[in-house]
């Protein structure tokens, strides 16, 4: 794999430094399940994630994609909510991690994508389950409507945080062209 040429790629060797055996984690947008499988290979049979969707197709697609003979992992939590909705399901200070992975579906209808609003409410709730030493890791797609709107809010809010309560940095592909997604890592102090 290599570690540049795009943002998922840094995505996942940043996760492999942080991410231990035992850890619990948040996949806040699990999709087709790719992140959330990444994430169960790397905390192990110790450790827990906790996988969220709004659309049942994409709770489906994971369960699929992280069964083992058609059985889900007993640390793999799947729900089927809104990440704005998180707080109902996790208590403060439990993460040593969550991943966002912005956007629609892949493969499903692109008109149903997360927005501005409840990504920022998933965003507060996950810095207040955050460990100390826990990280947020943000991918941000701005090549649609949506993911324009979701990259200016969440930028804003983001460059507000605390310098002594987070620190956040921002990748970003300057060189790429059409609109190339950001991310954005967060980790709290």
């Amino acid at each position: 794999m290599k570690t540049f040429g795009n943002v998922v790629n840094v995505f996942r060797a940043l996760l492999k430094t942080h991410i231990t055996e035992g850890m619990t984690v948040l996949d806040a947008t699990s999709g087709n399940g790719y992140d959330t499988r990444f994430l169960l290979d790397l905390i192990g049979k110790s450790g827990y994630v906790f996988a969220m969707d709004f659309q049942e197709a994409a709770i489906k697609a994971t369960a699929e994609r992280c069964s083992c003979n058609g059985h889900t992992p007993s640390n793999l939590k799947l729900i089927c909510d809104s990440h704005a909705h998180l707080k109902q399901y996790l208590d403060s200070e439990v993460l040593d991690a969550a991943v966002f992975n912005l956007g629609y579906l892949p493969g499903g209808d692109k008109t149903i994508t997360t927005k501005a609003e409840s990504t920022l409410a998933a965003i507060d709730q996950t810095l207040k389950c955050l460990k100390r030493g826990g990280l947020m890791y943000v991918l941000c797609y701005i090549g649609h409507p949506n993911g324009e709107e979701e990259y200016q809010c969440l930028s804003t809010k983001l460059r507000l945080l605390p310098q002594s309560a987070f620190d956040v940095m921002m990748v970003d592909f300057i060189n790429q062209s059409g609109k190339p997604p950001i991310m954005w890592v967060i980790e709290k102090k």
